[in-house]
């Protein structure tokens, strides 16, 4: 079995539109990859694919954890595949990164991790490749995670630690293992998160302007001077000019 880190609480701390064209209800704003996390790549569990966190990820909530598949935590598989299920439409990814830094508890090639996560636990949600997670040869997306600026730093201790991040690609929270994924510390902050909406940028905002029609020529009425010709000021009426 694998043991948990004491304690079960978190670590406190478009394009243009042509003329009469309607304009979208809503407008998806437009997200700058200047996160360090998110300029990251991974490479899928057992494929040759490899992600590029910004291109896949913009905008949406992501939820990393360190996984493996032979711990006293591996059930937590059940509880994040629930998240993913359950705020996936909202925008949540769950993200998990098989590590064998502890104790050798993923000792299993690529195609074995992920049968077993698809068949004991249903898993969905996106896993790379076994990764590290500590030391020199950690993963480039846990360096970020760990990074002091954040206010969480320190290695990790042991598997199933959880790291939220916003749509932004802000640093949000950190859990410690025993925190499992149905704790109201996380649901409540995950559903926080989802609820924050993205800075647009100007070119975003311009989008949502809604742009009308372009008006054609307004012509006198018979029997009517011309609009061009009238001394009334203010608004132009319909015809160009006031009722008689």
């Amino acid at each position: 079995s694998c043991g948990c880190e004491p304690g079960g609480t978190g670590y406190s701390c478009n394009r243009g539109m042509a003329v009469g064209e309607a304009a979208p209800a809503v407008a998806a704003p437009a997200l700058a990859c200047d996160s360090s996390l998110l300029d990251e790549n991974f490479r899928k569990l057992a494929a040759d694919e490899t992600v590029n966190l910004c291109e896949t990820y913009s905008g949406k909530v992501l939820l990393v954890v360190n996984t493996a598949s032979k711990c006293g935590n591996t059930p937590q598989y059940e509880g994040l595949e629930g998240l993913y299920e359950e705020y996936g439409d909202e925008g949540l990814v769950v993200l998990g990164f098989p590590s064998n830094d502890f104790m050798g508890q993923e000792p299993g090639t690529a195609e074995e991790i992920r049968t077993f996560c698809s068949s004991t636990y249903g898993v969905t949600f996106p896993l790379s490749e076994k990764i590290e997670v500590n030391g020199a040869g950690q993963h480039p997306v846990y360096a970020w995670l760990k990074n002091e600026d954040h206010g969480f730093p320190g290695d990790i201790k042991w598997n199933f630690e959880k790291f939220l991040v916003s749509r932004d690609g802000a640093f949000l929270q950190r859990w410690p293992s025993a925190t499992t994924p149905d704790d109201p510390a996380i649901t409540q902050a995950i559903e926080a998160a989802l609820q924050e909406a993205l800075p647009a940028t100007p070119s975003a905002q311009a989008q949502t302007e809604p742009v009308l029609p372009e008006q054609p020529p307004s012509q006198a009425l018979p029997g009517r001077s011309n609009p061009e010709h009238s001394t009334l000021s203010g608004p132009a009426h319909c015809g160009g000019q006031k009722p008689g």
